[in-house]
């Protein structure tokens, strides 16, 4: 099927079609915006599409994640996003990172744009210093509700950068305490993906934060002032070199904690685990080739855990029980 034969009879014409089909997008946070950001490109004739994500499916995950099925309970959602995206377009090239977005890794994010389709903030100022420090154009997103956010980011000197506007780390409301509507989300990743084509080809962008809440159909469209004290505008990088930044972080709608620990060889411990299975009372491992599930822990080869717990403490009492 020739992908790109729609959108040759829209707006952007032959040109325009062939400078996306040679572009690469990398999508930090495959949920609820991420998947329809990722599908609306790739039904666009995207030619790259890099998925990083740290979070495996969960079955609240479904009303709202629509590259996923119940099939996909307890697999990664980055390498399952891969293989619907595939399905959809065949032509498009899809590279899954099942990752924590660090410090370390951060390269993974080099491409022409960014989109940030994330639920945390500190992920979100590091894809703010990665992309500022190498001039890469980015877009956020959010939602929260009925309400959610857009803002880009095209590297204009005279244009804020995302530590402008946002100099704290906290967020008031999170999916777990307040919810999402899956129209928002649709909603969101319509005008993120819209505004990413713009930036692909050139086109100018929307200069100020646009902000939309389906309960009441208001668009609003807010300005922002560059900081004059933003550290990151004059080269301070406190995330990218790693001199901020959490062990363990709560991920938004599961109930679960990600630990950090060291590398761990997973056959090995899969092995370990199935022979004290009744020991610390662990239900069946599940091997999903890139993690291991028992029970209410998820283990990654990278030495990342999630836990489903009442608090951290008893996610990482959990781990420790495990992994030592």
């Amino acid at each position: 099927m020739d992908y790109s034969r729609q959108m040759l009879l829209g707006h952007v014409g032959k040109e325009g079609q062939e400078k996306l089909s040679k572009s690469s997008v990398a999508i930090v946070g495959v949920g609820a915006i991420g998947c329809m950001a990722s599908e609306l490109l790739a039904r666009s004739g995207i030619g790259k599409l890099v998925l990083i994500d740290r979070d495996v499916v969960d079955e609240s995950n479904i009303q709202r994640q629509t590259l996923f099925t119940e099939a996909d309970i307890g697999k990664a959602k980055a390498a399952q996003a891969k293989a619907a995206l595939e399905k959809i377009n065949p032509e498009v090239s899809v590279t899954a990172h099942v990752a924590d977005l660090d410090y370390e890794n951060a390269g993974v994010l080099n491409s022409n744009l960014v989109l940030d389709c994330t639920d945390n903030m500190e992920a979100r100022f590091l894809i703010n210093e990665y992309c500022v420090k190498n001039r890469i154009p980015w877009i956020h997103s959010a939602a929260i509700r009925t309400s959610g956010t857009v803002i880009a980011f095209p590297q204009e000197a005279s244009m804020p950068c995302f530590r402008c506007i946002f100099s704290g780390q906290g967020q008031s409301e999170t999916c777990d305490t307040a919810g999402v509507s899956n129209s928002i989300t649709a909603a969101i990743a319509a005008i993120q993906v819209s505004e990413a084509i713009k930036l692909l080809l050139g086109m100018q962008v929307e200069q100020k934060m646009v902000r939309l809440d389906l309960m009441s159909n208001e668009l609003l469209k807010l300005s922002m002032k560059k900081s004059s004290s933003c550290p990151v505008c004059i080269g301070v990088y406190d995330y990218l070199s790693g001199k901020k930044g959490s062990t363990a972080v709560k991920l938004c709608g599961t109930g679960s904690y990600q630990i950090k620990g060291k590398r761990i060889d997973l056959q090995l411990l899969k092995q370990a685990m199935e022979k004290s299975a009744g020991e610390i009372g662990a239900m069946d491992v599940k091997d999903f080739g890139c993690c291991l599930s028992f029970g209410s822990i998820t283990i990654f080869s990278d030495g990342r855990a999630l836990v489903k717990a009442e608090d951290e403490a008893g996610a990482r009492a959990k781990y420790a029980r495990v992994v030592g």
